[in-house]
């Protein structure tokens, strides 16, 4: 049995016209679209890591650039799957509209001009979070540096909304002679202080190849 629509809204560029309630646009004279109930709630937060000297690699080939496609993989899959997506930090306001093309595309613009130039600690950015967060959402953190104060904010996080931590191992971005001003956040110490706070998962570089040439 397929999907039932739960309502009817006016239709938004990038919708598919597969969806169209005639009849309505028939009485409204302007194209409305279903809308369905995908029983997928999720609320989700990702939280990139900005800091200042954070950013580790060369060209297009660094931490910030594997989060940012990481973050734009996330938001596509949420989005498809009727759940909501927002990029704290990048973002000053999200759209209202309902479009999953629509919203995907607004993502992708903000982490295009995402820089790792913050001043701010990224731990204050995360206690921020306990206030700006709705009660049910679940808050993605991206890291790759074991910042000082990151872990405890996380532990703080934790106590209040459901945390993933995704961990981008910087050493391995690391080029020869580049000099890194904070350690990678794969540190024993900085680990085991979140770990039994928050999920933990450790994202591979995606620049490298173990392919070998004969």
């Amino acid at each position: 049995m397929g999907q039932e629509p739960r309502s009817v809204r006016e239709y938004i560029s990038g919708d598919s016209l597969r969806h169209v309630h005639w009849r309505s646009t028939a009485r409204r004279g302007m194209l409305q679209v279903k809308e369905f109930d995908t029983g997928f709630n999720v609320n989700l937060y990702v939280a990139l890591q900005l800091t200042s000297g954070t950013d580790v690699g060369e060209g297009s080939q660094t931490t910030l650039e594997a989060m940012c496609g990481n973050a734009a993989y996330l938001a596509e899959i949420i989005l498809n799957r009727g759940g909501t997506f927002h990029l704290p930090f990048l973002e000053n306001e999200v759209s209202v509209t309902r479009s999953a093309e629509t919203r995907y595309k607004e993502i992708c613009d903000a982490l295009a001009f995402a820089q790792a130039i913050y001043t701010e600690p990224f731990s204050k950015q995360i206690d921020d979070l306990i206030t700006e967060t709705p009660v049910g959402s679940t808050v993605v953190i991206m890291l790759s540096s074991a910042e000082p104060g990151v872990d405890s904010a996380i532990q703080r996080l934790s106590r209040v909304r459901s945390v993933v931590v995704l961990i981008y191992d910087s050493s391995t971005y690391k080029k020869e002679k580049q000099r890194t001003i904070l350690p990678s956040a794969t540190e024993r110490e900085f680990l085991s202080s979140i770990a039994s706070s928050a999920i933990v998962q450790f994202i591979p570089n995606p620049f490298q190849t173990d392919v070998k040439s004969n």
